[in-house]
């Protein structure tokens, strides 16, 4: 089904559920449930739909906020951009590398990803705007309500919400969410009442799961950073705490074997049952990365570079994002996507020269396109990068005062 298709379903819907109400606000579990399914296929309803969304009452806590909008003309409606295939190619630099910055960009469609703006306490999704009890390092779609990760004082914290973003429970967690491919299961940790024991949970996110938790032993005190999924039933965790890293595959059967080689574990392929990490570290000459297939050998890699840092697969496994292998502050200083078969790079962008950019986060929106939170001087917001070396703004810019995050992705974690 195409997006147009999506877009006509889901304003006849609308439309349907607002008669039969009588003209009274749609139920707010039937527009969040409407919400993470649309979310779950992948599938972002923007523009067309969002002006049908505008003329329907809805309650409150759904209030749909201009956020995603330039927060200095919040009455402005988020235009429709031209599909990528419309534009022309971008023309490359000499080297062939694409410009990384904020300044002089076209404005595309909204981000199809989540993110947090935390002096709003808000998060603003491609459905609307939520407002947050705390700015969450992380806030996923969980059961009937959400799961978020919170830093207090007991240290990170798993937090279970309701649909009206009430607190129900907290539990002691570890430093991660990561959700799986289709967003029907949650990677955690989780500190248990058993003094310094520490499990990492395959957690269902639906609830009427078919499949229940699955969990692994990590070491006694330790802080559990989940990595991700290789398989439907295999995990990637590490930890932090203690002399050693402990990395390991998290098996079916309960069991866990170490990863060996890798310093720290940054991605895992659920698509490809890849495994990327830094496998070495020299104050001199730098960092170097490698690529592990755990199923073939949980020692040696498939590849290694010491050209590129190595971060999150591409939802099908066949690109990954990539950047400098040393950097600080923000984070790296250019934005540059691998193919998985060749470890070639298919499109580099890179800041001026005498300009700070950094790339703070970046994930995938689809199988071929990226958003980043791109930090230029101190002015930070999302960009849309494509693998035709075209980069677009997607959000306004926030100015990046006392050296503070002031925005980021709610499915990644808060630097």
């Amino acid at each position: 089904m195409n997006n147009f298709d999506e877009k006509d379903l889901l304003t006849r819907e609308l439309r349907e559920r607002s008669a039969d109400v009588g003209g009274h606000p749609i139920g707010l579990d039937a527009v969040r449930q409407s919400a993470r399914k649309i979310q779950r296929r992948r599938t972002i309803v923007s523009g067309a739909v969002a002006a049908v969304v505008a003329t329907i009452a809805v309650p409150a806590g759904v209030a749909v906020t201009s956020a995603i909008n330039d927060p200095n003309d919040p009455a402005k409606t988020p235009s429709i951009a031209a599909s990528p295939s419309e534009q022309p190619a971008p023309t490359p630099r000499p080297d062939g590398s694409f410009p990384l910055t904020l300044q002089g960009l076209p404005r595309g469609e909204d981000p199809k990803v989540s993110y947090i703006l935390p002096n709003e306490r808000m998060l603003v999704t491609p459905e609307g705007g939520f407002d947050l009890p705390e700015a969450y390092s992380q806030i996923l779609p969980y059961r009937d309500g959400w799961l978020a990760l919170h830093g207090g004082e007991n240290g990170w914290e798993n937090v279970i919400l309701d649909a009206d973003m009430k607190v129900r429970r907290t539990v002691l967690g570890g430093t991660t969410l990561v959700p799986d491919a289709n967003g029907s299961r949650v990677l955690l940790g989780e500190r248990v009442t058993v003094p310094g024991r520490t499990v990492v949970v395959d957690d269902p996110t639906e609830s009427d799961f078919e499949r229940d938790p699955m969990n692994w032993e990590a070491p006694d005190n330790s802080l559990v950073v989940p990595v991700g999924y290789v398989d439907e039933q295999t995990v990637v965790f590490q930890t932090e705490g203690g002399e050693d890293p402990f990395i390991a595959m998290g098996r079916p059967d309960g069991s866990t074997v170490p990863l060996e080689g890798f310093l720290s574990a940054t991605s895992a392929s659920e698509a490809t049952g890849l495994v990327t990490g830094q496998i070495s570290y020299d104050p001199l000459d730098g960092s170097c990365y490698g690529v592990m297939d755990p199923v073939v050998s949980t020692s040696e890699m498939v590849w290694q570079t010491c050209d590129y840092s190595l971060f999150e697969f591409s939802p099908d496994g066949r690109y990954v994002i990539a950047g400098p292998t040393d950097y600080d502050m923000w984070g790296p200083s250019g934005l540059t996507i691998l193919d998985t078969e060749t470890w070639k790079p298919v499109v580099e962008f890179s800041p001026e020269k005498d300009v700070v950019g950094q790339v703070a986060q970046a994930t995938w929106e689809d199988a071929d396109t990226i958003a980043a939170v791109l930090v230029q001087n101190d002015e930070m917001g999302v960009v849309r990068a494509e693998l035709s070396g075209r980069l677009e703004l997607t959000t306004g810019t926030y100015k990046a005062s006392d050296m503070t995050l002031q925005m980021w992705f709610a499915g990644q974690p808060r630097l």
